[in-house]
């Protein structure tokens, strides 16, 4: 199992314009549906909230490679571009090796699971 992280770097005020052409361009979903593929999540970086990141977590890197070749992803890159201040920053690749720990917003709670 690994975790993509990718840092893409809006212009300035341009964030949640990034965010809302994920959505809009249906990234998230598209993403899902390939195999391999169990989670995303796109957030901005705090506390200034103008980076944002796009977590996935994948069976393995053959899995993320297949979502790298995906034919629409050149296309989402292109629209993606007048809204970036810099490409965004390649992907960093996390092996998971162990169990995971989740907080909560407040980090009131914590719950541990075993690595699948």
């Amino acid at each position: 199992m690994i975790r993509t992280t990718l840092y893409v770097h809006p212009r300035p005020g341009d964030a949640q314009r990034v965010i809302d052409l994920y959505e809009e361009r249906g990234v998230v979903g598209r993403a899902m549906t390939t195999p391999g593929c169990h989670s995303i999540e796109i957030g901005l970086l705090a506390p200034r909230r103008q980076m944002v990141v796009v977590t996935a977590k994948w069976d393995n890197r053959e899995s993320y490679d297949t979502w790298l070749n995906c034919k629409d992803r050149a296309a989402d890159i292109e629209a993606l571009s007048p809204l970036l201040s810099d490409p965004p920053t390649p992907a960093m690749i996390v092996e998971i090796t162990g169990g995971s720990v989740s907080l909560t917003p407040a980090g009131q709670q914590m719950s541990v699971e075993a690595a699948q």
